[in-house]
């Protein structure tokens, strides 16, 4: 496989006070490839956002090894949070300018463009001079995600992106991000808790056991697209993983 990213042996463990150090990980070997899209999914307190943290260089206390493509640098990546983590006194149009602003390549004309193509392309076009609190949770994270994009990363990580929504919005999020995916065809590493989720979205899935977290298992997806999560063959698979994550 082509590898964008790679970890090797990596282990994390958190000091919370004098002689109690907390195991987070153990031992995570990963090679993530071009344009995939990889889940991680597992138990609250398995590691997957710290694995997530590590890969974008917001942890840089660690382990191990964590290995880039050459020529790949952090201006080639992009964090959607579980939080939205919108700036509350910017616009929806500031938010998703804000990857953008520190290009010194680009005139604001240029940044209205590409900022806009985004707004419309996640249906948030008319909300571009509304302040995060006038949306939906929905919209917010629609918000979070045009602001990941606008900069046309290589890669994007998500953390747990959907949980603060209600599932018929996630469910549109999904297949928002999917289209987005595969029209770009950048990398996309995503955090979710959700197997369900996990199947419908992911070419390959690492299945993390509770703390300290290590890798039980990778399973390569083998569901055509577009996926019917509801089919004979995503139940077995479905209860498959199941029984690796509650044996």
């Amino acid at each position: 496989m082509d590898s964008i990213l790679s970890l090797q042996n990596i282990s994390k463990t958190f000091s919370e006070k004098p002689g109690e150090d907390l195991h987070v990980l153990e031992h995570i070997n990963l090679e993530i490839g071009h344009g995939e899209f990889f889940v991680l999914l597992g138990p609250s307190g398995s590691g997957k956002s710290t694995i997530l943290r590590i890969m974008s260089g917001l942890e840089k206390s660690y382990s191990g090894t964590m290995q880039w493509e050459n020529g790949i640098t952090q201006t080639d990546m992009s964090f959607v949070f579980q939080q939205f983590a919108l700036l509350p006194w910017l616009t929806v149009y500031e938010n998703a300018e804000m990857g953008l602003i520190m290009r010194k390549d680009l005139t604001a004309d240029m940044r209205r463009v590409i900022v806009m193509k985004e707004l419309r392309e996640l249906g948030l076009e008319r909300f571009a001079h509304a302040h995060p609190h006038e949306l939906s949770g929905g919209m917010r994270q629609r918000t979070g995600i045009a602001r990941a994009i606008a900069t046309n990363p290589k890669i994007i990580f998500l953390d747990e992106p959907f949980s603060e929504v209600d599932s018929f919005t996630a469910r549109e999020l999904r297949k928002d991000l999917l289209a987005i995916w595969e029209r770009r065809k950048m990398t996309i590493v995503m955090v979710t808790h959700l197997i369900e989720e996990a199947i419908e979205l992911a070419d390959r899935i690492a299945i993390l056991t509770p703390r300290p977290g290590k890798i039980e298992k990778t399973i390569t997806n083998p569901l055509p697209r577009p996926r019917n999560i509801r089919s004979p063959e995503s139940y077995k698979l479905e209860d498959e993983m199941y029984a690796i994550i509650e044996p």
